[in-house]
């Protein structure tokens, strides 16, 4: 609590263009995205990816390994950022289990730019992976939310505010392989019945994709409402 109250106070202080988002350090300049050079630098970003689910690949692959054994998923494609490790795994824990509810802004940023060089398809909505009222609470935010709206405001695309529901508390996925995250996330979501999607094309933000379950289920929701092409953002990929 007293290093985020420091935080705040520094970046108040000093301006968002004078602190790193990550390290609090000073920056010079502005060309790493509310980052320091240093920080900037330790970030493993994907630039040649998997057509499916946006994992790094080298120039010889368009799959990576897992999506061609079993590369079914109910959504289209990914694009993720970057890898899930060095100053974007810190990112990612302190936006999600940090309180440091501004990195938001940060990450939104990376994941508009890469969206924005590599995408050509025209999406009607934004959605964002849900979390239940009570982690919410514990929480205070829903961080796929707070990456949403400000990827939004940088895209100038909308945002289909609450479109799914968690309805289900779930347990934590992190050391949970694929087959027990299906079981997991089983009956977990749901979504709003008068949906008007027929034939949108709807972009699914969140954090880090590890499997594709949470995005998979998801997705298949949007399709029993007739979404026609169906897309995921998220920051990391692990």
């Amino acid at each position: 609590m007293e290093n985020n109250i420091k935080e705040k106070f520094s970046r108040e202080l000093f301006g968002e263009a004078f602190t790193c988002f990550n390290c609090n350090d000073e920056r010079v300049d502005n060309n790493y995205n509310y980052l320091c050079k240093k920080c900037f630098d330790n970030i493993t970003f994907i630039t040649r990816a998997c057509e499916r689910c946006g994992d790094k690949v080298n120039e010889f692959n368009r799959y990576c390994d897992n999506c061609k054994e079993d590369g079914v998923y109910n959504f289209d494609s990914v694009i993720c950022v970057a890898k899930l490790d060095g100053v974007a795994r810190e990112l990612v824990y302190k936006l999600k289990f940090g309180g440091k509810r501004f990195l938001a802004k940060c990450l939104a940023k990376f994941m508009a730019k890469r969206f924005l060089e590599i995408f050509s398809d025209k999406v009607d909505y934004i959605c964002y992976v849900p979390i239940t009222n009570k982690r919410r609470k514990e929480r205070g935010y829903n961080q796929t939310e707070e990456m949403a709206f400000e990827f939004s405001k940088l895209t100038n695309i909308k945002v289909y505010k609450n479109l799914f529901l968690k309805i289900k508390d779930t347990t934590d996925q992190t050391r949970l392989n694929r087959d027990e995250r299906n079981k997991n996330l089983k009956d977990a979501f749901v979504i709003i019945d008068n949906a008007k999607l027929k034939n949108k094309v709807v972009l699914i933000i969140d954090d880090v994709f590890t499997t594709g379950a949470t995005m998979n289920v998801l997705a298949n929701l949007l399709r029993k409402k007739g979404v026609k092409r169906i897309y995921g953002l998220t920051f990391c990929h692990a």
